[in-house]
């Protein structure tokens, strides 16, 4: 069962995409660096990495969400199964 926090963060998610496709397109705030986030307790937070965290999926410290390109031409996709997580040192997008 989904916490009440979480729930409102899955409304937020929802509430600031739109589908296209497979895809959930963010309409939401972008950084200066062309990703989308949220702003929770004063805290910058990537949607991309909350999205992957939501669906129950971990995601540690040293380690990063970005999308699969051979999977989905959208650079604001949200959609977890769109999205991977990789080692920070590896980097670069996903084949």
């Amino acid at each position: 069962m989904l916490s009440e926090t979480a729930t409102m963060l899955k409304a937020i998610l929802h509430t600031r995409s739109h589908k296209d496709g497979s895809c959930r397109i963010w309409n939401g705030s972008w950084g200066g660096a062309g990703y989308g986030y949220i702003t929770i307790k004063g805290q910058r937070v990537s949607v991309r990495r909350l999205a992957v965290q939501l669906s129950g999926r971990s995601i540690g410290e040293d380690q990063t969400v970005v999308r699969r390109v051979k999977l989905c031409s959208h650079v604001r996709c949200i959609n977890p199964s769109h999205l991977e997580v990789r080692d920070r040192a590896k980097g670069g997008r996903s084949s």
